[in-house]
């Protein structure tokens, strides 16, 4: 009988994707490398070398190889992977499929030999199907390091670039903040004021000067339809991520109007490098320490004067809570102080048969009658010697030009005192620190034992915790009197020369708090210096 021959088995063809891939930074790979032509290659090579079936192209356009995270195209090839439609990836090279190490090669080396992958670098002539030598297997590792390195370097290179920038004061964030916009041209770098949010920027700190809670701030403009930055950059087609709120509910609320009103970016003062990424190849973000920001004062037109944003700063420290149902602080709200204690002066009502009349008392003697005074005193005589304080400071001031020298002069006092005092408290503080030192030495040679050695740290620190307050204390002090010139002090005043009540702007720009003793006296103590004597008292006016 004739011999029958057994036909050869068909060779196998692979269903293949084509990837490809561009960053940014892959500048020298121009026209021949884009996406478009890296697609041409791979179809090219599949057309001149049999068993390669192009089933699907996946492309990620401007997406870093440092890592495999967010790339789109990628994660569309990994799930056909996954679900069988693919069984060989053919890229130009393998800088294209990635730039990191330890992810290249756990995909080569572990994750496609799992899945039945065949990979295929056509520049590299790497092919995952084929026998190794020696030399290739040596060879594979050093080509993905060398991709490595020179993510590595690219990143290091741009942060550097972006570091000096900010130094400079220039602009490199992606969006400009609200109330602001990127300038082009000469102003390329810089930020430059968007006059419309720039209004509702300066509304915002000066309803917050005028007493307004940060969620009374939201809803004013809420009512008014002002739209909320989210809602101003959509408007604009700026499509950007924001920090502010965002999703069904894009109105404004109190985080919103708090982050405005702690932002250094609308007194001039362009803040920048808030962040940082300690590895190239992932996303993390860690937050840099504040001593180690770019600041850059008079980088840009500032929305607000450096002034006003540091009276918002300081109110942001002080207690201001409304009473239920009100809309906006009292004037003194804040201000208000017990002259023996330091509490704080809480508001209360007596009911009489003429009406409701309000005074202050002391808050540590309301809650324990032994620790301190009661330090009664009325609401309307205690408004009545504030204005008499503000009304004696304004005139001396305003009227004789000696006045206004004398507040320079006594500026220039009391940076000395506050200088001195600073040295002696650091001094202390340091001491202090020692002592702690010298104390656990003691416990750990047997000298005393665990009980005295609590005592006495608890003692300690709250010492230090003492004084490192009065420290910060005298250092906000010190930064105010730098703030404002004696002219601008003087300008300020002259609003108020005659007025004839009580405001909550008057004693927001004016004061810096007001002490209340146990005999009645009331001590106004203003922002920059008292050149005229300012302690008023029930009985006797103004000293």
């Amino acid at each position: 009988m004739p011999r029958t021959k057994t036909p050869k088995p068909a060779a196998r063809v692979y269903r293949a994707a084509s990837y490809a891939r561009l960053s940014v930074d892959d500048e020298s790979y121009g026209t021949s490398g884009s996406v478009l032509n890296q697609h041409a290659m791979i179809r090219d090579f599949a057309d001149a070398n049999g068993g390669l079936s192009i089933v699907a192209e996946y492309s990620d356009d401007g997406f870093s190889g440092s890592t495999f995270e967010n790339r789109p195209g990628w994660g569309s090839l990994l799930a056909d992977v996954e679900a069988g439609k693919i069984d060989c990836i053919v890229v130009k090279d393998l800088s294209r499929l990635g730039r990191n190490y330890l992810d290249v090669s756990r995909y080569l080396d572990q994750v496609f030999p799992a899945l039945g992958v065949r990979v295929m670098a056509i520049t590299d002539g790497y092919d995952s199907a084929a026998e190794k030598t020696p030399a290739d297997a040596l060879m594979l590792p050093v080509k993905n390091l060398f991709n490595d390195m020179y993510c590595r370097d690219a990143s290091a290179k741009t942060k550097a670039s972006l570091s000096a920038k900010r130094r400079r004061g220039e602009f490199v964030g992606a969006f400009a903040p609200y109330g602001y916009a990127k300038g082009s041209g000469p102003d390329r770098g810089r930020l430059v004021v968007d006059p419309e949010p720039a209004g509702v920027v300066r509304g915002i700190f000066d309803a917050r000067i005028g007493g307004m809670s940060a969620a009374g701030i939201a809803a004013m403009l809420n009512e008014s339809l002002v739209p909320s930055p989210y809602e101003y950059f959509a408007a604009k087609g700026a499509a950007r991520s924001s920090n502010f709120c965002k999703g069904e509910r894009t109105a404004w609320d109190a985080r919103t109007v708090l982050r405005i009103l702690s932002n250094e970016t609308y007194a001039g003062t362009l803040v920048q490098g808030k962040t940082c990424k300690p590895d190239f190849r992932r996303k993390a973000v860690l937050l840099v320490d504040e001593s180690e920001w770019d600041r850059s004062p008079g980088a840009h037109e500032a929305i607000v004067d450096p002034a006003t944003f540091g009276l918002v700063r300081k109110l942001a420290r002080r207690d201001m809570r409304l009473s239920p149902g009100a809309k906006r602080s009292l004037p003194l709200s804040g201000f208000l102080f017990c002259a023996d204690c330091g509490a704080t002066m809480a508001r209360h009502a007596s009911r009489r048969s003429s009406g409701k009349r309000f005074y202050y008392s002391c808050e540590t003697h309301r809650k324990n009658r032994a620790e301190c005074g009661m330090h009664k005193v009325w609401e309307d005589e205690l408004s009545a010697a504030v204005m008499r304080a503000v009304h004696g400071h304004a005139l001396a001031a305003v009227d004789g030009d000696g006045a206004v020298r004398g507040a320079e002069a006594y500026r220039h006092d009391r940076r000395a005192e506050l200088a001195c005092r600073l040295e002696s408290v650091e001094g202390r503080i340091e001491h202090n620190g020692d002592l702690r030192l010298r104390m656990y030495s003691d416990y750990a040679a047997g000298v005393i034992d665990k009980a005295q050695y609590a005592e006495l740290a608890r003692a300690v620190d709250a010492r230090l915790q003492e004084l490192k307050g009065e420290k910060a204390g005298i250092e906000r002090e010190s930064a105010q009197l730098d703030d404002v010139r004696a002219e601008t002090w003087e300008q300020t005043l002259a609003r108020y020369r005659d007025a004839e009540g009580l405001e909550r702007v008057m004693v927001v720009e004016l004061i810096d708090r007001v002490l209340v003793g146990e005999g009645g006296d009331i001590e106004v103590v203003f922002r920059f210096g008292d050149p005229v004597a300012a302690c008023a008292s029930k009985q006797e006016g103004v000293a």
